[in-house]
């Protein structure tokens, strides 16, 4: 029998507390939980405690969190974060911060992560790029003919403080500290990202291609690894040819960037066609692109 009489006694009493914790994202608290409703999860003990990881903090006094439990009940839902810690991904809700009893820890950032992905896969998607009617209607006519896959983020190793802004298709690759990515990109297995590089939208980075740190890839740059050299595209990966870019690197926008080495402190333009080596720092330009001027 829940004994919301003896909660409600203490409820009160949090309500009216003056002093709140200060809280983090990835920060995992003691939190006053109480009795609650159904298959909703219990606080247990004389103060109604159960651990809370914060997910997303709202403000001050307001945030997203996600139960844990220190028992595992073997289904979907439950998601191991530690050795005898188990994310409740079905059990995620906001509380006020005056709940928070005592901070326990701060989640390792890849595992955190790894909760927020398991989170969102819960949630229903949009298919991309067709209208949902037009895909039903594709599908229930092709069904043995049409495949539909949606962008993703797929087995990507990233630094602190990296953004990725949806819809973008990322595999396979790393990115390192403050790297940002605007939406529309693809970003294939393989590829390095230096710190502090921002990538914005609608670029394609393939397979074999290393940018360093502090650099700027403009809107649609691509980079080629494939030179066609028997007439059509090549299905052996070790035909293809890598792209080595240096740090502090500038690429205008609709930039197409061939197999090339390029050194650093350099600026390409709007538009150019990097066909060759570039060894000395400057701005280039043009198809093919060649060197205008010196960096002042």
């Amino acid at each position: 029998m829940k004994n919301f009489d003896e909660w409600n006694e203490i409820k009160k009493n949090i309500h009216k507390k003056e002093t709140i914790l200060k809280f983090s994202k990835r920060d995992i608290f003691f939190i006053n939980l109480g009795q609650n409703i159904g298959y909703e999860q219990n606080g247990v003990g004389d103060e109604f405690l159960r651990p809370v990881l914060i997910l997303r903090k709202f403000n001050k006094r307001f945030f997203l969190g996600v139960l844990l439990s220190s028992k595992n009940k073997n289904n979907p839902f439950y998601y191991k974060i530690g050795e005898d810690s188990f994310a409740i991904l079905s059990q995620v809700r906001t509380f006020d911060a005056k709940r928070l009893s005592y901070f326990v820890k701060r989640l390792n950032e890849n595992k955190f992560f790894e909760v927020v992905e398991k989170i969102s896969d819960l949630l229903p998607k949009r298919e991309s790029g067709l209208t949902s009617n037009f895909v039903k209607e594709s599908i229930s006519q092709n069904n043995n003919n049409f495949k539909l896959y949606t962008s993703t983020q797929r087995d990507i190793k990233v630094g602190k403080n990296v953004v990725i802004v949806n819809p973008s298709n990322l595999y396979e690759c790393f990115l390192d500290d403050n790297v940002f990515v605007g939406p529309f990109c693809e970003i294939q297995k393989g590829v390095r990202i230096g710190k502090n590089t921002r990538i914005q939208s609608h670029t394609f980075i393939c397979e074999l291609v290393t940018i360093g740190e502090n650099c700027f890839i403009g809107h649609g740059v691509m980079f080629v690894n494939d030179l066609f050299s028997e007439g059509k595209p090549s299905s052996n990966s070790d035909e293809w040819k890598e792209t080595k870019i240096g740090n502090n690197v500038s690429i205008g926008s609709n930039a197409t960037i061939l197999p090339v080495q390029i050194c650093a402190n350099v600026v390409i333009g709007a538009g150019s066609v990097v066909t060759k080596d570039i060894i000395e720092s400057g701005i280039y330009a043009g198809n093919p692109a060649k060197k205008l001027r010196d960096i002042k």
